[in-house]
């Protein structure tokens, strides 16, 4: 079975297990997203069409009862403890892998297939199958669930205090390149495609590459860009309905996808990766209240400073 296709199976269902509830709204349950019927079997007495069934978890784990009525969890543990659990991450790959062979993914002509399987929806299988090239590709995003270089996180060396701190720090030791100009601007770089947040770049002269780069916000991280083609290395943040994107910086960011944030932390540094023509912080704000608009950072940046919100 394909590492990759397993890994974009885990990220696509729960993000690395990094949501807060992992019971969806129709009953798929643990790591790997289930239905209790395909983990025990179909033949199990109950349940509606979907696969959702009201089992006691000691009948819904137990191996004779998966045996008896043709399920595909599995007792992925080493050594095996007895107990097949959705809840149990080694149990809930081991069972993804052998759901996926079982309907084909074993060979690269049947992958597509067992993928669509696995969701019932087109939409699915694309994420799925993108996210898979993408791990083998060089070019992959969000495959770190560790913090690389110890992680960051509040109170570490380096951080400062609070959002209107941060905003002074950007308002203050940086410049404004390149504008919000989501219509489309003539810089020589973003042309007619627009430019959906602001660049933050070198004032007075001064190299600012490998500068540090803190969240403006407490928040949850989203998103972690590792070598990008567009982005570079980068880390998308969401607090409450804004999610604030950090781009091109030198290096991965030092953060793990599902990590709390607090505001002032160091999520990174600025850097010069990606479509990049010069070290600088591309930031950008998007308010999913709005159905993903793009929102001009620099008032959001004055009002922050001001001591608002």
């Amino acid at each position: 079975m394909p590492w990759n296709l397993l890994a974009a199976h885990h990220f696509v269902e729960t993000r690395f297990s990094s949501i807060d509830h992992m019971v969806s709204p129709v009953g798929a349950t643990g790591h790997m997203q289930f239905m209790p019927l395909t983990w025990i079997g179909w033949s199990y007495p109950g349940g509606n069409r979907l696969g959702n069934a009201s089992i006691p978890k000691s009948i819904l784990t137990n191996p004779v009862n998966i045996a008896r009525y043709g399920g595909y969890g599995v007792d992925g543990d080493n050594p095996a403890d007895g107990i097949a659990d959705p809840d149990d991450l080694e149990d809930a790959i081991f069972s993804a892998a052998n759901y996926l062979a079982a309907s084909g993914a074993t060979k690269p002509s049947g992958i597509r297939k067992a993928v669509y399987s696995y969701n019932h929806a087109n939409w699915y299988v694309e994420k799925v199958l993108s996210k898979a090239a993408l791990y083998v590709s060089g070019n992959a995003v969000e495959v770190s669930v560790t913090p690389a270089g110890g992680g960051a996180s509040g109170g570490a060396p380096g951080n400062i205090s609070g959002s209107a701190s941060v905003a002074k720090y950007y308002l203050n030791t940086f410049r404004i390149s390149t504008p919000f100009a989501p219509g489309g601007i003539n810089d020589g770089v973003h042309g007619a495609r627009g430019h959906r947040g602001i660049d933050l770049a070198r004032k007075g002269g001064k190299s600012i590459e490998g500068m540090p780069v803190y969240s403006l916000t407490d928040g949850v991280v989203e998103q972690v860009l590792i070598h990008n083609p567009e982005a570079g290395n980068g880390v998308r943040i969401r607090s409450g309905n804004l999610q604030y994107s950090y781009i091109h910086m030198k290096v991965p960011p030092p953060v793990r996808t599902g990590q709390q944030i607090k505001a002032g932390t160091q999520i990174g540094q600025i850097g010069n990766t990606g479509f990049s023509t010069g070290p600088h912080l591309d930031l950008k704000v998007r308010d999913y209240s709005s159905g993903g608009t793009f929102l001009n950072p620099e008032p959001i940046l004055r009002k922050m400073a001001a001591g608002g919100k």
